[in-house]
């Protein structure tokens, strides 16, 4: 779409724009908007608008597009994509924000449209969006739909994602999956113990008025319900605390760093687990942090510093290829599908196809293989991702051990909680757990 942003675009006109682009682009949303937000700079209320509109409008996108298209005269999929993203955005505002008055979302839309399109289409977007209030309180119309289209539409999904979870779980949790999945997420920090407590970092931030609460399964997380501009907080700036999911926890928790180790992070940018398990440590490991991408291993080597840790070496490679020492303990975070964090990037579930899943299996056990070479006899396997497909976690992992009977997996519930354990396995869901989805496995190579 052709939208140039010039002057200083308001939050609604920014958002239009960067869903453009999250559509348009490879691009997550997260990042178009932290790009976005350094060229025009908003003010905190207005970003925080921007912000909501993007990810709710990519959360609930599916049920969106149904609420327009049975209300658009002609095909809805063929109107212009300036039309269709103004409109999503709009109707995000009119039946999720109810602190946005309805005139201000119309009024933004059919100014929008009128500035985009020269004109034409003001008065249908005018008359969409009014429909659209007047039915407010009306069911989601999935007339016509077998089943799975319709739950498809209602819990915001593709189908793809709906008869998975469905067969996996049953209709009843698998709807609690998938709207969990479309609520807003609360943000992650994990404490660097070796700076300080979490009692002293809960304190420090219930007086910044961030409503931060202590995560009740690994005790050196929190989460926090408002945020602000983290990165400003004295904790984030004097290395006390690293912005992370507690679901990623678990990982470093089943690696169980030692002093004196040597481990190997085998795909380690942006850094949280290579920097979390330098902190388990005492800092008194060695670390080596492998990526192929120098950008975000010079991403990685500025958490280190933040943090003050000594123990993180980086290292350009992919996965580890260009290292020859056997190691101690290997921990590999997979590539993956995402479908476990889709809470925080929603526009993962409209990119990943069931043939992205099977792609990326051949790569995890490509990498595992790697780890092998790697290990030591004795030596500590963790294999780790941010996905909730069988196929991606517990499918690799027995394709793997079924190629190399020499591992055994050690079980989870030595190193971690039982309500984050699942058949030897660490396991966190959005509904369950209130936090990302993900897995990890430990696994002792005897031999």
């Amino acid at each position: 779409m052709t939208f140039p942003l010039t002057g200083r675009p308001g939050p609604r006109r920014l958002s239009v724009w960067a869903l453009s682009r999250v559509f348009g682009t490879d691009g997550y949303a997260d990042r178009i908007l932290e790009n976005a937000f350094r060229r025009y700079p908003l003010d905190t209320r207005d970003k925080a608008l921007c912000t909501e509109i993007v990810f709710g409008t990519l959360r609930w996108w599916r049920r969106i597009d149904r609420v327009l298209e049975v209300r658009f005269r002609g095909d809805w999929n063929r109107a212009p994509e300036a039309v269709r993203r103004i409109c999503e955005t709009a109707v995000y505002q009119i039946l999720f924000l109810s602190k946005v008055p309805d005139y201000a979302a119309v009024d933004e839309a059919v100014g929008l449209g009128a500035e985009i399109l020269h004109g034409r289409w003001k008065s249908t977007i005018n008359a969409l969006l009014r429909s659209v209030i007047r039915g407010r309180g009306e069911a989601v119309d999935v007339s016509g739909m077998d089943e799975t289209a319709a739950l498809s539409v209602l819990w915001s999904h593709p189908r793809w994602i709906v008869e998975s979870r469905i067969s996996r779980f049953g209709r009843e949790r698998a709807e609690r999956m998938c709207l969990a999945e479309n609520e807003r997420p609360g943000l992650g920090l994990r404490v660097n113990t070796i700076a300080t407590e979490r009692g002293a970092v809960l304190t420090e931030l219930a007086g910044q008025n961030l409503e931060p609460e202590p995560f009740p399964w690994l005790d050196e997380y929190l989460t926090v319900r408002k945020t602000g501009v983290l990165t400003e907080l004295p904790a984030f700036r004097d290395g006390r605390v690293t912005v992370q999911d507690p679901s990623a926890g678990m990982a470093v928790r089943l690696l169980d760093p030692r002093p004196g180790e040597t481990i190997l992070d085998m795909a380690a940018a942006p850094g949280g687990k290579t920097t979390h398990a330098a902190e388990r440590s005492g800092d008194q490991a060695l670390i080596l942090a492998a990526d192929v991408h120098p950008g975000r291993l010079r991403l990685l080597g500025r958490g280190v510093r933040r943090l003050g840790l000594h123990s993180v070496w980086p290292v350009a490679s992919d996965g580890g290829a260009a290292v020859r020492k056997p190691f101690d303990k290997v921990l590999l975070d997979a590539p993956c599908s995402g479908m476990g964090v889709v809470r925080r990037r929603p526009e993962l579930k409209w990119r990943r196809t069931p043939e992205d899943v099977s792609r990326l299996t051949g790569v995890q056990a490509r990498l595992l293989e790697s780890a092998d070479r790697i290990l030591k006899p004795g030596g500590v396997l963790v294999y780790s991702t941010c996905t909730v497909t069988e196929e991606e976690n517990r499918g690799v992992v027995d394709a793997f051990r079924s190629g190399h009977p020499s591992y055994r997996i050690d079980d989870a519930a030595r190193f971690l909680p039982e309500a984050l354990v699942s058949g030897g396995c660490a396991e966190t869901r959005t509904d369950e757990h209130g936090t990302d989805g993900a897995f990890a496995v430990r696994m002792i190579k005897t031999e």
